[in-house]
């Protein structure tokens, strides 16, 4: 079977408003020449699994906290309620990627798997050889291509079999090679990467750089100091733009009013929302949503 060709194409700063969440979704992510940051850079709590490969270049991602160098041909897995944040990419950077939802996962009876499944969470990182890269793309390819038919009688029970298959193709890849260990990264680095961690948890907790301080067990004045330096973005820029981002997300889905979505961020009242959404976006949250 050919790979490729169903599979999306899409620049990374097209990511969040192209691709559609089926059960299962197939896509190839480059490196685009704009906007790229609110697409890749805000740490995000996946609610669904996803299966990345690097086919081209190289970068840093991280998974849980810990930061991992990815290059081609290397595989990671991320589990529902990962937090995943891309951190640096080269310009030639390709992914293939399986998106798989939460609703998938809700029913899905992984049994046996479940000591590798423990295992490869904690250890997320995989290099392929060239066939095991084959094998998984067309297994997942073919999921996709099964769960997509129209009119057919058991494509739910036919997607599980063949997810389970892959499931089985990546743990034998696991049981007779080692996985890719975390970066280790200098002080600054890790102060960095642990902030971000921090961030995807608590903005909605607070918006004050002291709070994610106190958790780091720094001052301010340091973690301001060390974030400006390792990003360029100082920690109140990148808890607004985290705050912003998910803000946007939830109005898009206009089953949640403008006071909803502002309890559910944490602000005192809507009021404090609107000033707070239209100082960094030059838009108040309702003309955001009617733009979009």
């Amino acid at each position: 079977m050919g790979i490729g060709g169903n599979i999306e194409l899409f620049g990374m700063d097209e990511i969040k408003e192209h691709i559609v969440l089926d059960l299962f979704s197939l896509f190839i992510i480059e490196k685009g020449c704009c906007n790229i940051l609110e697409s890749i850079v805000s740490p995000r709590r996946l609610t669904g699994g996803a299966i990345g490969i690097c086919l081209k270049g190289s970068g840093e991602v991280m998974i849980d906290s810990k930061i991992y160098q990815v290059n081609e041909r290397d595989m990671f897995v991320i589990f529902p309620q990962t937090i995943f944040q891309p951190i640096s990419f080269s310009d030639d950077i390709k992914f293939f990627v399986f998106g798989i939802s939460p609703d998938f996962f809700a029913t899905f009876e992984i049994g046996s798997l479940i000591s590798y499944f423990v295992y490869i969470k904690e250890h997320p990182c995989m290099a392929l050889a060239e066939t095991d890269v084959t094998n998984i793309m067309e297994l997942c390819e073919l999921v996709h291509q099964k769960s997509t038919r129209t009119g057919k009688s058991f494509m739910r029970e036919i997607a599980e079999k063949l997810i389970l298959a892959l499931c089985y193709e990546i743990c034998a890849i696991y049981s007779h090679k080692k996985p890719i260990e975390q970066s280790t990264g200098k002080r600054k680095d890790v102060l960095l990467a642990d902030f971000l961690y921090l961030l995807a948890i608590h903005y909605k907790d607070s918006r004050e750089p002291e709070f994610y301080a106190s958790r780091l067990f720094v001052t301010p004045k340091y973690l301001y100091q060390v974030v400006k330096e390792k990003s360029g973005q100082t920690p109140s820029a990148w808890i607004a733009f985290t705050v912003i981002v998910n803000a946007k997300g939830l109005l898009k889905n206009n089953t949640m009013s403008i006071a909803q979505i502002s309890d559910q961020l944490n602000f005192p009242n809507p009021s404090f929302f609107t000033q707070y959404f239209k100082k960094h976006t030059g838009l108040t949250p309702g003309m955001f949503r009617n733009q979009n």
